[in-house]
């Protein structure tokens, strides 16, 4: 008997479990059948080698529910007890019917989109919230609304998004699938949740042409990006790297932007000051 493992398996939420909780996952993967597997503690550490002990922890662990696991179902439990020595594995026809490598990259950014979408919805609020505080704030409401035109209220997300849609470099949709692809080599693995084929070159000549922009930092963002927006995956990953790049190396510096915001502040102040002096001297000649 054999099963599929998938190396995804080595960089999910077991990171760090141990290598009897591996060892005995290797075993359940292998001797599935139906969704169901048997394991005897006894037999098993004769099998893999080590105490009865280490092999009933490592059942327990794989029983318990997990929060973090790339699957939903039955809380993340891997193995699901039925009898003395019988399990239930709960994900087992769903990867066994992963024929090949685009299906279980596709499978995983299902399993994702609904945390993801949860995350960008709290990030939205989290946004909203802080944008009503700063206007309560403000006693010059009305000043200020004269010049929040100047106020950029993109995210660097969506400017990206949309520059990428007007020079087509978009990803095609599901019905232009069959045209050919231009191979390049930098790639995003959304299973590893990492970049491929940057090079220390690569790393250099962006510290060049973008002196005052933070690179791994931003690599970390573009990630997190590409992570939140699934659907709009890259062809052309270099220039969606490059694009993101010299948009942050033009935008003005978080000190000039403080600058700014409290310049225009004492600005907003002073003028609601002045307006409120000149109601003041209406009025009084208006009495005389």
């Amino acid at each position: 008997m054999y099963g599929k493992h998938f190396s995804s398996t080595y960089t999910g939420s077991m990171i760090g479990a141990g290598l009897n909780v591996f060892a005995v996952w290797g075993y359940v993967i292998a001797n599935t059948i139906k969704s169901r597997v048997e394991l005897n503690p006894r037999l098993l550490a004769m099998i893999l080698g080590c105490k009865e002990e280490e092999i009933i922890n490592a059942i327990a662990f794989l029983e318990k529910p997990d929060p973090k696991s790339r699957s939903k179902k039955n809380d993340g439990r891997r193995l699901i007890r039925e009898g003395e020595y019988q399990y239930f594995i709960p994900t087992h026809e769903i990867y066994r019917s992963i024929l090949n490598e685009d299906e279980r990259r596709e499978y995983n950014r299902l399993k994702q989109a609904e945390h993801r979408a949860k995350i960008k919805k709290e990030e939205a609020a989290r946004v909203k919230e802080s944008v009503n505080d700063k206007q309560d704030m403000s006693k010059c409401q009305g000043v200020l609304s004269a010049v929040s035109a100047h106020t950029d209220t993109d995210t660097e997300a969506e400017a990206e998004a949309e520059a990428e849609e007007r020079e087509g470099i978009t990803a095609p949709s599901s019905s232009s699938k069959k045209r050919k692809k231009q191979k390049y080599t930098i790639e995003f693995d959304f299973i590893t949740r990492s970049w491929l084929g940057i090079t220390t070159d690569d790393l250099k000549g962006w510290q060049q042409a973008f002196p005052a922009v933070d690179i791994q930092n931003h690599l970390n963002r573009m990630k997190e990006w590409l992570l939140s927006n699934p659907t709009k995956k890259k062809i052309n990953y270099r220039r969606f790297i490059t694009n993101w790049l010299l948009k942050e190396q033009d935008r003005p510096s978080g000190a000039t932007l403080k600058s700014r915001e409290e310049k225009l502040q004492a600005w907003a102040v002073k003028r609601a000051a002045e307006l409120k002096e000149e109601e003041a001297k209406e009025k009084k000649d208006e009495i005389r």
